[in-house]
């Protein structure tokens, strides 16, 4: 895997690497050492202003600099399983982030999660968090409808939160395994609670406060 770094000096400059062809979503990054055609590579994306994610996806073109007006770099094609991240830093870069109405704002940040099924106790991480649930890596899947009982490890601070989980459906890409899954909270405060620890934490992503250890 080759790992390349995008820092973007303003917002508005997010859009000049974006682009969308017949074969999916592109990442422009500029660089003199571009990874070969077919090679898999993680994008360290940096803004200027703060936010920072993980990009992952394969090099489908590479190219030199030719004159002042194109730069030498490599288009990167973005995962499937990233296209969610892409929607987040595309609302981030508008100056606003998607719609929080119906719990739509996934948060990509990987959040340890301790959780108990039939077959025993088992942690494993957040892909994303939202206001209604997260999608949950596994080693194997439960079954779809079944319930467990959640504790979320939150980073920085922002303490814990215990939650019943509803597995709505079961999600299998080149990350591997993960299980979406609908909370319930025990009571109206720690519902409440659950929601401002998540304006923290995005607080904390998009300021680029929160370690690395967090980001996917």
């Amino acid at each position: 895997m080759k790992k390349l770094l995008l820092e973007i000096p303003d917002r508005q400059s997010w859009f000049e690497h974006v682009q969308t062809d017949a074969n999916g979503l592109i990442l422009f990054c500029p660089t003199a050492n571009a990874p070969r055609v077919g090679q898999v590579a993680l994008v360290d994306i940096q803004f200027a202003t703060g936010c920072r994610l993980f990009i992952h996806g394969m090099t489908i073109w590479r190219r030199k600099q030719t004159s002042a007006h194109m730069q030498a770099g490599a288009g990167i094609l973005v995962a499937s399983s990233d296209l969610p991240k892409m929607e987040f830093l595309n609302g981030y870069a508008r100056g606003g982030l998607v719609d929080r109405r119906e719990g739509n704002l996934r948060l990509p940040v990987r959040i340890n999660v301790i959780y108990k099924t039939e077959s025993g106790r088992r942690m494993n991480f957040t892909r994303n968090i939202h206001k209604n649930g997260i999608s949950l890596g596994c080693a194997e899947f439960s079954p779809v409808g079944s319930i467990l009982d959640l504790k979320l490890l939150f980073p920085q601070g922002l303490g814990t939160c215990s939650a019943s989980g509803n597995i709505v459906r079961h999600i299998e890409d080149s990350r591997g395994k993960a299980m979406a899954v609908e909370l319930t909270f025990p009571t109206q405060d720690v519902s409440d609670r659950y929601d401002k620890t998540l304006e923290e934490l995005e607080q904390l992503l998009t300021s680029g406060e929160l370690p690395e250890e967090y980001l996917i």
